[in-house]
């Protein structure tokens, strides 16, 4: 694949977005070959990222991804490989090459925490030789489930938000009149208009 010329590979990673994509969201499947030294590496920071909250905050603020993880794999089928591989899978709002600047630009150190112990990892800034490196590594995805495929993460979130207080709305309702309900149903639009 590096032999492609930036022609070539551009074509390439089209074609991978219009396979990946439904509706609103994308699908992107990599998997990388780790470096000895480094599996026990991911290893640990896989094991202590749900402890650590601290090691995702940014992750968590960009709030177009729909769903991402880390697997290592040293066997397929009960047969052990060659060499251990990180699968990195992923759905989000927005193309390819955007959700891969983000990454790029906004998790760097999470990025090299990550995927810094692959063969072939070229750093996370600047984006492009990063693009590369997953292009090399890309599969398409021959299936991903995304439930509300029309809608980005901010709609549903903020659909929850709009449906719990609609709710809470509700129960309080019951023991208003229509005065006192048209100054709540009022407030309850004001504090909604920005979900809606």
């Amino acid at each position: 694949m590096s032999s492609l010329t930036p022609q070539e590979r551009r074509a390439l990673i089209g074609e991978a977005e219009k396979a990946n994509v439904s509706g609103r969201a994308t699908a992107l499947t990599a998997i990388s070959t780790l470096r000895p030294w480094g599996v026990a590496l991911n290893r640990a920071f896989f094991f202590l990222s749900p402890y650590a909250p601290f090691l995702h905050t940014k992750l968590k603020k960009l709030s177009f991804i729909h769903f991402a993880r880390w697997v290592i794999v040293d066997s397929l089928r009960g047969e052990d490989l060659e060499h251990t591989h990180q699968f990195f899978e992923s759905n989000f709002n927005g193309t390819w090459s955007q959700y891969i600047d983000a990454f790029s630009y906004v998790v760097p150190r999470e990025l090299g925490a990550t995927f810094g112990v692959s063969y072939g990892w070229p750093g996370p800034v600047p984006a492009a030789p990063f693009k590369s490196f997953i292009t090399r590594h890309e599969y398409t995805a021959s299936h991903f489930y995304c439930a509300y495929p029309q809608a980005t993460t901010t709609m549903i979130l903020s659909s929850l938000e709009v449906k719990k207080r609609l709710a809470d709305l509700r129960v309080r309702a019951r023991d208003m009149d229509a005065a006192e309900f048209d100054e709540a149903w009022n407030e309850f639009l004001t504090e909604v208009q920005h979900h809606l």
